[in-house]
């Protein structure tokens, strides 16, 4: 029904390709007129086109008809080739930033012309990217005498261009041809350049991408990436390769609904998703193999993951499938065109898991220095259009992906291929019996054959079956593709056999005579269904070019990877009713579109991939985006970079203030002057006596530091030119962005490679991703900005003459330009590690008691206790602390609005203001108010308070509270007041009370306070005394009405918002100069900040237990080592070697340090949760808020105690342990 009313109506994309039509006949007009003029004419009128676009006189679009009439015609003079209209209606999609979909021999690579020569009018620069070398030279060659004749220049990018200098005069020409790989590697390097003249890329302008299903969609799962080595011990791949080797495959056994899941074997292959899932027998019996108690856990994580990768290396992935052994190499095959992917290599240690089961030498693993996905760098482009035979079947992914529609454009001329139904057989076996004797028929009348392949191995079968039946024919796979184009380009000849892998040759057109016409043109025999239709579809047009005879059929077998993995026994059961006997097949359309639904399935399965992959990369695109653009600001010699450094010594100066917990606003005398000169001098060099910064304020100090900083940093670098200066500071600058960037990008291959672990506490992991990237990255950003600072203030400089400072200007870039290439700094090469076997028994013999020194024990055991208590009671007391904290801020924010705006002059808060920050922060609520002193009365009770005149509506919105208290009394003169008021007052809800206004009437003669009688509409309660007692609440009308208040303008702005710390900013910025914005921590700073300093200083007096404790690890450490001097003597005649006696004695006081942390851990947190369940200790309600003991210790807290207590155990630890590896062996022996 759909496509009967399809045919009346047309499709959207049959009016699109109508609507270029009519332009194709404006064009079509112009043609007579440009074949009477010479070619002198004809380039002068073409010059003066390209002069009105570059003037800016005339636009693209403007000159679009005699561009393509001129274009039309230089081809027809210069190539022997004329435009059909549908390829002008191409040219016309590609122009429009679109794909044009054209069919197979319909001369693509002509129509690329027409948009090519129009836009590179602009001189701006034209890409066209190619899926291979071979097709760019040729393109470039081909099409070159077109361009070169109208003027242009003409590049061509292919891998054997090595020179720089020469890359980049390609890039500078006007068209340059290219690989998708070159293109986006050099981009990559061009951001590693350290000189802007070295970069060899221009802007990205306009790019036409040919086969741009295989680039953008196909290979869009593989990111770019350059990497450097990461210095990793080889031997665990190989002992992986043996267990592996070891382990028993085995399956799923079928089981009833509800009963537990039964498995055979090892472990089991899940072939649909590529994965290993391990048995719980096959984890056994890995632990056993690699003598270890847990596979999992943190220690031994690095082994269960190269068992993983062993796995799928012998059971996954096959040889001459995904890959092929070449020069003791390990070589892949890309899945799509079958060609070999040199360079490229499996990430996470797969590919060493390969090399490790071929035999090959095992090379190491990479860490990224540069990344980015095809999706990212193509979407750099301002213009991105492509052309290729088969698009619709992913036009959903074009546009939501790259914004670019397809564009079907019909054939020159009527398809005639003859596409004929699937032909189905039981097994492999029969399937390939079958494709050779109809091949043998075939070629028996002469009529050429393509029989296209899904891998090198089923490649290599066929081979042998038709050299068996002596049938001549060219084989075409990854292992030979040098001559592929000559092979493809002679497969339509008479009696030509071809055997081809996927799409090799790809571009290539197979050209027919007239015999092989009258034969019934080129058969393409496809022996496989591709996870992709769009493959199929390929193969399917190599076949049947402008209008030419040709046929195409699949023939398919239940053992195919497709049919087998998706619902293969479905089609067998089938068959086996059917009665289909060896040798015969089925032909139905059940069947046929059995196999689509499941090509649909793989589809989507990649592109949920490709869309997975480009969410997380457009994270770190952002950030790419951002050093990328500093980068380039740093190589650009226009920036102030002595601006920069200034902004950035300022930021740093701030920073170390802060480190030193020195803020603006606190007490002079409380500022930790001491520390800072110890940071001054630590990170800068600088002695500065800490008696200068005494007294002084926070202004001052930064003023102090500043003018030192600078001082220092312009008397040394005053003595260089310049020009040179500049140099060195940009060089500097990159010294130490460049190895941060490097450092960030491991990071997030860290956090990416675990991030989808956190799925499983039901959070998304790209939200967390998205966070935690960002918090890294603005550590980064504070990190490249601190660290500048220090590397430009601490470098010496000694230069006697010009020439030494120009050559060390040069050394020093000459070193960057290394240490990019090199990838890492390089590592020394590793000491023999001791013999842990050896060193795991003398520590358990020293931990023993000994009846001989049983002092030694008894000092081991009082440090071991010392520690547990010191961690125990820390963890309590800071448990206390943070919860007595929170507390209070919990109360105090109840009745604190987070945000308040106040005026300074008056009727500076009013509606109009309330409006406009409405508007801009539509996530904010706002409650405008009155206020004034009152003094209740009410039966001889008075109490003075803090009268608010509120909007009820705006206050419930912001105040839960007032919200919860609020009634429902319509009188204008009501009131809510705190229950501690109430309760003094004796005025329960519903009473009236009398407040008395500090403003005075006229009575008489005389005056007297205002007065006004209320009736209590609410009472609430925030849980704090003192803010019940003093706050009440009446209505704007009241304050209006009584006080003759301007209706409009206000006292003030209370803000409510969850993030105020963050947002404070942001409304200060859009505030006018006559208020002031306040949060409540600020109108509370000195109560925390005692709180805070409280807290530290009791963290420091507690951590001293721990340090006195420490002190008998050494004391134990030092007695054992002097006790078994002449056994540390004959353990080094022995053999054992100073880092093992090194080891011995580290470890041990390690052990009696971490058996304290755990015991005064496991402590602490049962002090904790008794204090927590049961109400030891009471506290006065009215004073603290509270009446139970609020503890609760964050995570923060817990870590700094670990950490703080583990740093005192190392140290306690090292110095005996040096003291017992330098025990001199004849020395002890000669005197015991």
């Amino acid at each position: 029904m759909i496509k009967s009313i399809l045919k009346v109506f047309g499709t959207q994309n049959d009016k699109i390709v109508k609507s270029y039509l009519k332009k194709v006949k404006n064009i079509n007009t112009l043609e007579s007129n440009y074949e009477n003029l010479s070619d002198e004419e004809l380039q002068a009128a073409f010059a003066a086109l390209k002069e009105e676009v570059q003037s800016g006189t005339k636009s693209l679009d403007d000159v679009l008809y005699e561009s393509f009439a001129i274009t039309r015609e230089a081809s027809k003079r210069v190539l022997g080739l004329r435009h059909y209209d549908v390829q002008m209606v191409g040219g016309m999609v590609l122009n429009d930033g679109d794909i044009a979909e054209m069919k197979t021999g319909e001369g693509k690579t002509l129509v690329a012309t027409l948009a090519v020569i129009l836009n590179a009018m602009t001189g701006k620069g034209v890409h066209v990217v190619t899926v291979n070398d071979y097709l760019a030279k040729r393109d470039s060659e081909e099409m070159g005498v077109l361009y070169r004749f109208l003027g242009y220049s003409v590049g061509c990018i292919t891998a054997d261009v090595h020179d720089e200098m020469e890359r980049k005069a390609q890039y500078e020409a006007d068209i340059t041809y290219g690989t998708n790989n070159e293109y986006g590697f050099d981009y990559l390097r061009d951001n590693m350049k350290v000189r802007a003249e070295e970069k060899v890329q221009r802007e990205h302008n306009y790019a036409i991408v040919d086969e741009v299903d295989s680039i953008l969609i196909d290979e869009a799962r593989t990111p770019l990436i350059i990497s450097g080595p990461t210095q990793r011990d080889h031997n665990h791949y190989a002992r992986a390769d043996e267990i592996a080797k070891k382990m028993e495959r085995g399956e799923k056994i079928e089981t009833k609904a509800g009963e537990d899941e039964q498995t055979t074997g090892d472990f089991i292959v899940d072939e649909k998703n590529r994965t290993i899932v391990m048995t719980e027998d096959g984890l056994l019996k890995a632990q056993e193999l690699f003598e270890v108690e847990n596979l999992y856990n943190l220690e031994n994580a690095a082994l269960s993951h190269h068992l993983d990768q062993a796995l799928k290396a012998h059971y996954i992935f096959e040889k001459d499938v995904d890959y092929v052994v070449q020069n003791n190499e390990i070589i892949i095959v890309d899945e799509f065109t079958g060609r070999l992917s040199e360079g490229r290599r499996y990430s996470e240690g797969l590919h060493q898991a390969l090399e490790a089961k071929e035999g090959v030498e095992i090379q190491e693993e990479s860490q990224t220095l540069a990344e980015i996905t095809y999706q990212n760098y193509f979407r750099l482009y301002k213009k991105l259009a492509g052309m290729t035979g088969t698009a619709q079947t992913e036009a959903t992914e074009f546009a939501q992906i790259y914004n670019l529609d397809v564009i079907s454009i019909p054939t020159n001329v009527p398809i005639a291929r003859d596409d004929k139904n699937d032909l189905i057989y039981n097994t492999e076996r029969e399937k390939l019996d079958a494709v050779v004797r109809r091949v043998k028929e075939l070629n028996a009348k002469g009529q050429p054959v393509l029989i296209g392949t899904a891998s090198i191995e089923k490649s290599e079968m066929i081979d042998a079956r038709l050299k068996k039946e002596k049938i001549p024919h060219n084989m075409l796979n990854a292992k030979n593709h040098t001559q592929e184009a000559e092979i493809i380009k002679n497969a339509g000849q008479k009696g030509a056999v071809t055997v081809a892998t996927n799409m090799a040759g790809r571009g290539v057109d197979i050209k027919i005579d007239d015999e092989v016409r009258s034969l019934g043109g080129l058969m393409i025999l496809g022996t496989e269904r591709h996870e992709s239709r769009r493959i199929d579809n390929q193969l399917r047009g190599r076949s049947g070019r402008q209008g030419d005879p040709g046929e195409s059929q699949f023939f398919l077998s239940l053992d195919d990877n497709l049919l087998r993995i998706f619902g293969g026994e479905k089609i067998r059961n089938i068959m086996n009713k059917l009665g289909v006997e060896e040798g015969e097949y089925i032909d139905s359309k059940i069947v046929t579109r059995s196999v689509e639904k499941a090509q649909k399935k793989v589809e989507n399965q990649h592109y949920e991939s490709r869309k997975h992959i480009l969410e997380y990369d457009d994270v770190a695109n952002h950030q790419r985006k951002a050093i990328y653009s500093f980068r380039n600001q740093l190589l650009d010699s226009e920036f102030d970079i002595g601006a920069k450094i200034k902004e950035n010594r300022a930021e740093y100066i701030q920073h170390l203030l802060t480190e030193c917990e020195i803020y603006d606003g606190m007490p002079k005398e409380d500022f930790n002057v001491e520390k800072l000169a110890l940071l001054i001098k630590e990170e800068l060099n600088v002695e500065v006596d800490h008696q200068h910064f005494v007294d002084k304020e926070v202004e001052e100090l930064t003023s102090m530091i500043t003018e030192m900083m600078e001082n220092i940093y312009e008397e040394k670098m005053s003595q260089i030119d310049p020009e040179q200066r500049t140099e060195i500071e940009r060089i500097l600058y990159l010294q130490v962005l460049d190895p941060q960037w490097r450092d960030h990008l491991y990071e997030m291959d860290v956090l990416k490679t675990g991030i989808g672990l956190r799925g499983y506490n039901q959070k998304d992991p790209l939200t967390e991703y998205k966070q935690d990237s960002f918090k890294l990255f603005t550590d980064l950003v504070q990190r490249i900005k601190y660290e500048a600072v220090k590397v430009l203030q601490l470098v010496q400089f000694d230069f006697t003459s010009p020439e030494e400072e120009e050559a060390a200007v040069e050394q020093i870039r000459e070193e960057l330009e290394r240490k990019r290439f090199i990838g890492i700094m390089s590592i020394p090469a590793k000491l023999p590690s001791p013999n842990k076997k050896f060193v795991r028994h003398i520590i358990k013999h020293y931990l023993k008691y000994d009846r001989e020194n049983p002092f030694i024990f008894i000092s081991a055991l009082l440090a071991f206790l010392g520690i547990a208590a010191g961690v125990m009671v820390l963890m309590i007391a800071m448990g206390i602390m943070n919860g007595t904290q929170k507390e209070f801020t919990k109360k105090l924010f109840v009745m604190n609005y987070p945000l308040t705006i106040l005026p300074l002059e008056e009727n500076s808060v009013n509606d109009k203001l309330v409006q406009t920050l409405s508007q801009k922060f539509p996530n904010l609520k706002f409650s405008p108010y009155y206020t004034t002193q009152v003094i209740t009365k009410n039966e001889g009770a008075v109490q003075g308070s803090l009268l608010y005149g509120v909007d009820y509506n705006k206050e419930s919105k912001i105040n839960p509270i007032f919200e919860k208290a609020k009634g429902d009394t319509e009188s204008k003169f009501r009131v809510v007041v705190g229950d501690a008021l109430s309760y003094e007052m004796n005025a329960p809800k519903g009473e009236k009370v009398t407040l008395y206004f500090s403003e005075q009437q006229a009575i008489g003669f005389g005056t007297m306070p205002l007065q006004k009688r209320f009736i209590i509409d609410g009472v609430f309660d925030s849980g704090l005394k003192a803010y019940d007692k003093a706050i009440m609440y009446t209505s704007l009308e009241a304050f209006e009405k009584l006080l003759k208040r301007q209706h409009g303008t206000y006292d003030g702005l209370h803000i409510y918002t969850e993030n105020p710390l963050k947002e404070i900013d942001s409304i200060k910025s859009a505030l006018p100069e006559m208020v002031v914005i306040e949060g409540w921590w600020q109108q509370n700073g000195n109560f925390f900040a005692a709180m805070e300093m409280e807290k530290k200083a009791l963290f420091l007096v507690l951590l001293l237990i721990i340090l006195v404790a420490s002190l008998n690890i050494i004391s134990s450490l030092l007695m054992t080592v002097m006790s078994r001097r002449s056994e540390i003597a004959l353990m080094r005649t022995l053999g054992a070697t100073q880092a093992e006696i090194r080891s011995i004695f580290f470890r041990l006081g390690l052990i009696i340090g971490s058996a304290g942390i755990i015991a005064g851990t496991l402590l602490g947190s049962f002090g904790i949760w008794i204090l927590k369940t049961f109400d030891i200790i009471s506290m006065p309600e009215d004073v603290y808020g509270t009446s139970k003991l609020p503890v609760d210790l964050t995570m923060s807290d817990f870590g700094l105690i670990i950490l703080g207590t583990s740093i005192i155990i190392l140290l306690s630890a090292l110095y005996p342990a040096k003291k017992a590896s330098q025990t001199d062996p004849l020395t002890v022996l000669r005197n015991e």
